[in-house]
């Protein structure tokens, strides 16, 4: 018979990676889900994205009120949660044109590019 090698540990669902160091694990997933993350985020719309936990990616930011807000979310948190829009034709949309399911995200980088 031959024994499966152990591979790395799964990644926890939603976790956000941080460079700090690590402290002592909390009991359960739902727990360090509950320190990482913040019962309520801002929500980030995207057009034809879906962003899963553990991805990283840059993320163009065009409209608007979606910049102000991650110059907001920049100097606060930095997390944000990411949703991705039903119509990516709708400019300006509302939470009932977005997707129920979402994924929280860190800014790590910003950079601003002239218009």
């Amino acid at each position: 018979m031959i024994e499966d090698e152990p591979g790395p540990p799964p990644r926890e669902e939603g976790a956000v990676a941080t460079a700090e160091p690590e402290e002592a694990a909390p009991a359960s997933d739902e727990e360090a889900a509950e320190e990482t993350i913040p019962s309520e985020l801002a929500i980030l719309p995207l057009k034809d994205t879906v962003i899963y936990p553990g991805m990283s990616v840059p993320l163009v930011v065009g409209r608007p009120a979606s910049r102000r807000l991650v110059d907001a979310v920049i100097l606060d948190t930095r997390l944000l949660g990411l949703v991705m829009q039903r119509d990516s034709t709708t400019e300006e949309p509302r939470p009932e044109d977005l997707y129920e399911v979402g994924t929280a995200a860190q800014i790590i980088k910003l950079l601003k590019f002239p218009d």
